[in-house]
């Protein structure tokens, strides 16, 4: 440079592009992170308590395959978080999550670039390709169902992640290389079994395709590769889909379950969060459906697939179906979402006057804003710092509660309220921070989980052998205004003080018989044949 020369600052046009998608793309996981914080320090619930027991609980990957079949969930996601995310974090609440709250962040930036490429592969130019790209990856930042997923500590976060990577590698490549796609689908399956309904989708249209070309060698691969996908995801979780799989647990009539799975139908185009009805979103699809074998597909497997897998799944079940159950599908969900961008610019672009000539792509930019509620949230995007929550290791009542069971350091005898809810003690008294090395046993008060009488016997045996031990009453889900309770001299009945929940600990009890006095004494829920 020469001497008094002036020197400019200047940007090669691609890293200009890369300096815009990276500011949208901060500017998209920070609005997604504000959304998603504040339920990291949500209480824990029952599901992902027991499913992180699991974690926990398994020395070995058969162990792991075998405590997992009992909650009908594939091995997949424990297997990682044993492997991985346990060691790495450690064991504690936060834990549980962090693996969750990285799937959904992750999902966000590839549906960023997944939004951004497909428009750029339709030869439309940088800057409405990085809108749309932007569009789509708030619309999934701004999902309440994906948010609620990301504090989730179980495995639907990964399912949507897995969701999104599927169908984008499966209409990326209609004819698509059998060894990669083999290996996609089946990590797919192994993530959920709901998953299987959209791989035998896949499979099968292309075996008719083939079998429409009369090409009988093709066809025969699609067979056995879906084959060999159900025979190796039975092999990896072959205690699970027994027990899924086993017997249907009820059997609806034929008309009930149609009803039914329409409902289910229409309840997960609602949980895919659309910024629009569902209705107008997925009537961007139809929009030139003949020429585009993409759009075919999804239809395919949103309106043929889905409504049948719901009227089989509603055949068999009255399980409540909830929106983690729809995570499965979140691809399709944003090839929606795609197709209807993709149409309404066609749209715009396709009229053949301007208002006040004003260039076509910025009437798109604003009503596609309009659509997706840009002007209303622009304020919102951008968050307010000082309200992120400071997420501590471990963040419920409970933790601070078992600590302080565990300070007592004597044998303790826990009785729970709730049938089925023992894995709030175990995983607190075995994992968390320090394990507790002075023995505890763990019964419900019904009979639930171990037959009364077994249970009893348990009891009895503490009593008599641990004369020092505390006996804790723990009806944790409600909250206690007494600090104690008396029953006679040199029995004290107190509650725990870390938390205003109903969590009592008892010493110098010496026989069941007072154990169940105590009980009575606290309005602890109790069955008939705890005597």
């Amino acid at each position: 440079m020469k001497k008094g020369q002036k020197y400019k600052f200047w940007i090669k046009p691609n890293l200009y592009w890369l300096f815009a998608a990276a500011a949208l793309l901060i500017v998209t996981l920070v609005r997604a992170l504000e959304l998603r914080l504040p339920g990291m320090v949500a209480l824990t619930g029952e599901g992902e308590t027991r499913y992180n027991l699991v974690v926990n609980e398994a020395k070995q990957l058969k162990d792991l395959m075998g405590l997992i079949s009992y909650q009908c969930q594939p091995v997949l996601d424990v297997f990682i978080r044993k492997v991985f995310w346990s060691p790495l974090l450690g064991y504690h609440e936060r834990s549980w999550r962090i693996p969750s709250l990285f799937y959904s962040l992750t999902a966000v930036i590839l549906v960023f670039y997944i939004g951004y490429h497909y428009f750029r592969k339709l030869a439309l130019a940088p800057n409405i390709s990085l809108f749309m790209g932007f569009l789509v990856a708030l619309w999934l930042a701004h999902s309440a169902s994906q948010g609620t997923l990301a504090w989730d500590g179980r495995h639907y976060s990964f399912v949507a992640l897995i969701s999104i990577i599927w169908f984008t590698a499966y209409l990326r490549q209609p004819q698509f290389k059998f060894g990669r796609f083999f290996i996609m689908s089946l990590i797919f399956a192994n993530a959920h079994f709901f998953a299987l309904a959209m791989i035998g989708s896949a499979y099968g249209l292309g075996a008719l395709e083939a079998l429409w070309r009369k090409d009988a060698g093709r066809m025969g691969k699609q067979v056995a590769s879906l084959a060999g996908i159900y025979a190796l995801t039975k092999w990896f979780n072959w205690g699970a889909l027994h027990y899924l799989s086993s017997g249907p647990p009820v059997h609806f009539p034929l008309v009930q379950a149609i009803e039914s799975g329409w409902d289910t139908w229409v309840f997960c185009q609602d949980q895919f969060n659309f910024p629009l009805p569902w209705v107008v979103v997925w009537a961007g699809l139809f929009y030139g459906i003949r020429k585009r074998g993409d759009q075919q597909r999804i239809f395919v497997f949103n309106f043929i697939t889905l409504p049948l897998f719901f009227f089989y799944f509603r055949l068999r079940s009255d399980l409540t179906f909830g929106t983690r159950y729809c995570a499965a599908f979140e691809g399709v969900a944003l090839y929606g979402v795609i197709f209807f961008l993709r149409s309404l610019y066609a749209l715009v672009t396709g009229l053949k006057h301007t208002l006040w000539k004003i260039q076509k792509p910025v009437i798109f930019a604003v009503i596609a804003s309009i659509c997706f509620h840009l002007p209303s949230t622009a304020m919102e995007i951008i968050p307010d710092l000082k309200k992120f929550p400071r997420l501590s290791p471990d963040f419920t009542p409970w933790y601070r509660i078992f600590d302080e069971i565990k300070d007592l350091e004597v044998p303790i005898f826990l009785i729970n309220s709730i049938c089925y809810l023992e894995v709030f003690p175990l995983i607190y008294l075995r994992y968390n921070r320090t394990p507790y090395y002075y023995g505890h046993e763990v019964i419900d008060s019904f009979g639930c989980a171990m037959p009364m009488a077994k249970g009893l016997a348990r009891l009895d045996r503490f009593l008599e052998t641990n004369p020092k031990g505390a006996v804790i009453f723990d009806q944790h889900e409600d909250l206690c205004e007494q600090r104690s309770i008396k029953y006679r001299p040199g029995v004290t009945i107190q509650r725990t003080k870390s938390a205003p929940h109903c969590v009592w600990i008892a010493k110098g009890i010496r026989t069941r018989k007072e154990v169940r006095e105590i009980g009575e004494l606290l309005k602890f829920p109790m069955g008939e044949t705890f005597r």
